[in-house]
């Protein structure tokens, strides 16, 4: 996000003391990724389609909560889930703290009407993990090639991909929920 390149402008010694470069490159890197979606050249990670569909298929509720922009989550939402398959999704611009803060999965919660204990969290990012644990939920891990070497501690479970054996469906996301929760 914008805090991200500001801080990597800084880091490179260029100053950007109304941070508008970082705003505009910001709103450039967005449009080229809201394209790309659009486009179609960017495909869901291996497996995820696939506990997309059994979730559904098992009638669970789906929720999105990201810190990211609506502009570009939900064409990718849209894109490589399906429209329509998250029943809430809260994004950046519904919250006024960003992930680590619990705000976005917090007015999730609300939004679903559901405690802590009746949701199951999937992240891919330490950050996200704090997040989603300081909201009080079980959270699986799915590392990326950008976070596998974060600290996951404190996660339900750390998995290298939602199709590595066995993978992750609707059942093994009720196993490690019961687990979590010593049900």
């Amino acid at each position: 996000g914008r805090r991200r390149i500001a801080h990597d402008l800084r880091a490179r010694g260029i100053a950007d003391a109304t941070g508008q470069l970082a705003v505009s490159i910001h709103r450039t890197k967005t449009d080229l990724f809201c394209n790309r979606v659009v486009d179609g050249q960017l495909s869901p990670r291996p497996g995820l389609g696939d506990l997309v569909a059994d979730l559904r298929n098992c009638g669970t509720r789906i929720a999105i909560a990201t810190t990211g922009s609506r502009r570009w989550v939900q064409p990718l939402v849209d894109r490589l889930v399906g429209a329509g398959t998250a029943e809430v999704m809260v994004t950046g611009d519904d919250v006024a703290q960003l992930k680590p803060d619990p705000e976005v999965y917090l007015r999730a919660l609300h939004e679903l009407r559901l405690g802590p204990k009746d949701v199951l969290a999937v992240e891919d990012s330490a950050v996200g993990l704090q997040s989603a644990r300081a909201a009080g939920l079980a959270t699986v891990v799915v590392t990326n090639d950008y976070t596998r070497d974060q600290d996951f501690s404190g996660a339900a479970a750390v998995l290298t991909g939602y199709h590595t054996a066995p993978p992750l469906r609707a059942d093994r996301c009720r196993r490690i929920h019961r687990r979590w929760w010593n049900i």
